[in-house]
């Protein structure tokens, strides 16, 4: 049976790069004024997003997750094509995306009950589920069908890493994700703690999901600590590229890890 790929928007893969490999999207919503909310990448460009962000620095947008109606709209046609849906969606731990897409499934079967709908709660996040998304595209360009392409994916789900750094705790702070005090302390200091979001079992998955690995007196040093599990080559591509799109603000003393 032919099959379409779905993901919803937090796999941040817009545009070219979601026709590209065959995937449609659902988008978030995001608002920056009192219940305006736009369709992330259709209604409001990523782009435009982000400028928004850095031009109203004391604005916190607000975001949505796709109502199950934006499935039923999505699934329907495929369905009465005869097709399957594969839909991959960001982990029920930050989003109720994947329950509205189980409620869209639903709600299809009982007007087509021979319907082949498979949603997936990724238990990923951001670029981490994009790969995700893109290795679903893979595995149907190879060939494989609807029920082998999930049982991959259900296999190879538990070994998504992430390691990421931030500039500023706001956001964070603001979204809950942090405590205030901590992040108040953090901010305080002028040090960019880097992250790690890893997926190891579903026990260790419960309580946090994002673990901090160290606090560092800047950006650059962040990130060098964060590669030092890498190859020497990989990480003077890091220093380079970081250096070239913004200047350490702290001065040579970066430079050592």
């Amino acid at each position: 049976m032919e099959y379409k790929i779905i993901a919803d928007g937090a796999c941040d893969l817009y545009g070219e790069n979601a026709d590209k490999i065959g995937v449609q999207i659902v988008p978030f919503y995001v608002a920056f004024e009192e219940n305006v909310y736009k369709k992330e990448g259709a209604e409001i460009e990523v782009r435009h997003f982000y400028k928004e962000m850095v031009e109203n620095p004391t604005v916190f947008p607000k975001t949505s997750m796709p109502s199950v109606q934006d499935y039923v709209d999505v699934f329907t046609p495929i369905v009465k094509a005869g097709e399957g849906v594969l839909c991959i969606c960001i982990t029920t731990k930050f989003s109720g995306s994947y329950n509205s897409a189980v409620n869209a499934r639903n709600m299809l079967l009982e007007d087509y009950p021979d319907a082949k709908i498979e949603v997936i709660d990724s238990t990923l996040n951001t670029v981490e589920e994009g790969i995700f998304v893109r290795e679903a595209a893979r595995m149907k360009a190879a060939g494989l069908s609807l029920e082998e392409s999930v049982q991959a994916l259900e296999r190879i789900k538990s070994t998504g890493r992430i390691i990421f750094t931030v500039g500023s705790l706001d956001y964070l702070i603001h979204g809950g994700r942090i405590g205030k005090v901590l992040g108040g302390a953090v901010n305080m200091l002028a040090t960019a703690p880097s992250c790690r979001t890893a997926r190891f079992s579903q026990a260790a998955w419960q309580g946090a999901e994002r673990n901090p690995l160290t606090n560092c007196s800047c950006r650059l040093k962040s990130i060098l600590r964060k590669t030092t599990s890498m190859p020497m080559i990989m990480k003077l591509w890091w220093v380079t590229v970081m250096t070239m799109m913004k200047r350490c603000p702290s001065g040579t003393d970066c430079w050592n890890p």
